[in-house]
């Protein structure tokens, strides 16, 4: 149980770093 807690902060972290991202290309774009 603890490795999949693990496995979704991981996978939530990734997610957010990828939104991060895209925001500072479309702001980058504009």
């Amino acid at each position: 149980m603890k490795i999949l807690f693990q496995i979704s902060l991981f996978v939530f972290l990734l997610a957010d770093i990828a939104v991060s991202l895209s925001f500072n290309d479309h702001l980058d774009k504009v």
